[in-house]
């Protein structure tokens, strides 16, 4: 396997605790369309922690998992 054919879709990831409660973890979601961006960008924001630009290839915040 060559490791330019990688793709960053559909990609699973598992989220666990509770992040103070502001994660909404512990559910499997199979609609949620984002990448590893935007799931860092989200975490890091429900974490309280100020952001001056998205994170890596980010473009949204996933809304799904905020509480």
């Amino acid at each position: 396997m060559l490791g330019n054919k990688h793709h960053r879709e559909n990609l699973p990831f598992i989220i666990d605790g509770k992040g103070s409660d502001s994660v909404n973890t512990r559910k499997f979601r199979p609609g949620i369309k984002g990448n590893q961006g935007d799931l860092l960008t989200t975490l890091v924001a429900c974490a309280g922690l100020p952001l001056n630009s998205p994170i890596g290839i980010a473009t949204k915040q996933i809304t799904e998992i905020k509480i």
